[in-house]
This record gives structure tokens, C-alpha cells and sequence, in this order.
């Protein structure tokens, strides 16, 4: 009988906390690698089995013993006794980085030796989530407004929860976006200043900022490494505009894109216009 699979449970907003800082970044992922090997949370003999623990996700000793010291002084892993070690429970570390916890993630631990960038997966799973949720009630009221129903601050919570549940929100959500994309294809739009941009996804330096850093660059690298390890699909979005001639470009970017190259001009002699990436978290291979 093969031995069942076990899963460690991450609380729901705590990678996105965590990929901010790098040293919380590797102190939760080497944590939870702990709790993975060691399901009761307790380490006997961690100096025996320093070895073990080292050669199971890569590490060296020095740098192992290095994060069990940051783990202590974060109070997330104690030492009642010598050679004893007690890791905190979830519910712990929750708290320590001020979260309500609303939920758990569960990640299989038979997959942890890559687990700061499964992390950071995570981090961009609850980022769409949070734009997906967002997108989802803006088309509920857009429906309701619609159908001249008003949207009073004062409105009844009940009387509106259940005016909600009458509007087919995946429809709804279809409906603004087939609405952007026909706004995208016309000359005079201009993505970048609209108001809402009714699809959940993040732009290269989206994905830097969500994951602590900054730059572009930054951005395309994790998209392509995420992308790599199946963790991640990358889909580009194009709108054709107009047919034209690559004379006919040139005049349409000098006078009405003003140069905004967003604009592209296919060897097909098409006119597109590039929006961000669609990005999809394959949480089926992320999640237990």
C-alpha cells in the first residue's frame, strides 16, 4: 500500500505578505519544510537530524542551522530543551504576521524542494483572485444599474444580497470584457487610461511589484520561470484594429497613437494592439 500523501496548510494571504521579504520569504519556506518532514511539530535530536533535513532540500548545514536561527529570533520556532525544536503552528504564524485567517492553502509535501517559488505562485494566485473578486462585483452592480435598479450607499444588505444572486456573474463579467476588447479595437482608446480594465491579470511589472521588486525585467524572468515549472500559463492578448500598409502605420503612430507602442503592425499587414498577458495560476498543479 503506498504511504497517503500529506499536505501542509498555508494560510490564505500569507505568501503575499512573505514574497515582500526575502529573508521571510526563505525563513517560511524552510518552516514549512520542517512541518512537511516533521508532522508533529516536533524535532528530536536536531543535531542527528540536521543531515537528513539538509540533504532532503538542498541545503548545506551552515545555511540550515542560519534559518533555524532566524526562525527563532521570529519566535516561530522554540527550543524548550537542548536539542529540541518546536515549530509553530499554522494558526501561529498567522498571527505573527497580523493576518485573520479566512481559509487555508494546501500544498502537497511531497513537492516542498521548490517551495519558495511554489510561494510565490501563490502570491500571484491571490492577487488575480483579489482582481477576479473585485471584477465580479463591479459587473454585479454594472447588471443591477442596468437594470434600473439604483445602488444607494444606504441600500439593505439583505435586500441587496439577494438582488445579487439574481445576476449571472460569469455573463455579466463577459459582458465588460467583450465590451473592452471592442473599445480596444477603435482608433481613439487607449487602454492604459481607462477606468476599468475588466480582466484579472497582472503586467510584467505587475508581477515585480507583487513579488517585492520593481522592474520589467524582473517581472518577465518570474513569469518565465513560473511559466517553466508548469506553474504558470502566460497567454498574449491581441485586438486587431484595422488592416493597413506599413506606410499607412507609420502616419496612424505619428497622428493618432502618438507614438504609443502598444500598436504593433504584423507582417500580415495588420494593426493590433498588445494588452498585458493573460495570466493563469495552474493551481491544479500548485495545490493539493
Amino acid at each position: 500500500m503506498l504511504p497517503r500523501t500529506t499536505y501542509i496548510s498555508v494560510p490564505k494571504g500569507l505568501a503575499t505578505q512573505v514574497v515582500l521579504n526575502n529573508r521571510d520569504l526563505k525563513a517560511m519556506t524552510v518552516l514549512y519544510q520542517l512541518k512537511a518532514l516533521f508532522v508533529g511539530g516536533v524535532i528530536q535530536d536536531f543535531g542527528q537530524q540536521a543531515q537528513h533535513i539538509a540533504a532532503t532540500y538542498g541545503y548545506s548545514i551552515s545555511k540550515l542551522r542560519s534559518y533555524v536561527a532566524v526562525l527563532c529570533q521570529m519566535g516561530l520556532l522554540t527550543k524548550p530543551r537542548r536539542g529540541t525544536l518546536v515549530l509553530a503552528s499554522s494558526r501561529r504564524i498567522a498571527a505573527h504576521h497580523s493576518l485573520q485567517v479566512r481559509g487555508f492553502h494546501r500544498l502537497p509535501s511531497t513537492q516542498l524542494t521548490d517551495l519558495e517559488t511554489r510561494l510565490r505562485a501563490l502570491a500571484l494566485a491571490e492577487n488575480i483572485d483579489r482582481q477576479q473578486y473585485a471584477l465580479e462585483q463591479k459587473a454585479i452592480t454594472a447588471t443591477l444599474v442596468s437594470r434600473g435598479i439604483p445602488m444607494p450607499a444606504h441600500q439593505q444588505p439583505q435586500r441587496l444580497n439577494h438582488l445579487k444572486k439574481t445576476v449571472q456573474v460569469a455573463e455579466a463579467v463577459g459582458a465588460l470584457q467583450t465590451r473592452f476588447t471592442q473599445e480596444v479595437a477603435t482608433l481613439a482608446f487607449d487602454s492604459r487610461k481607462a477606468d476599468f480594465n475588466p480582466f484579472a491579470t497582472l503586467s510584467r511589472k505587475g508581477i515585480a511589484r507583487a513579488l517585492g521588486r520593481h522592474s520589467k525585467a524582473t517581472g518577465l524572468r518570474y513569469a518565465k520561470l513560473l511559466t517553466k515549472v508548469q506553474l504558470l500559463t502566460d497567454e498574449p492578448r491581441r485586438v486587431f484594429v484595422c488592416d493597413a500598409t506599413k506606410q499607412e502605420y507609420s502616419l496612424m503612430q505619428e497622428g493618432l497613437f502618438g507614438f504609443d507602442y502598444s500598436f504593433r503592425h504584423t507582417r500580415t499587414g495588420k494593426v493590433e494592439k498588445w494588452l498585458s498577458n493573460l495570466l493563469t495560476v495552474n493551481k491544479q498543479n500548485l495545490l493539493y
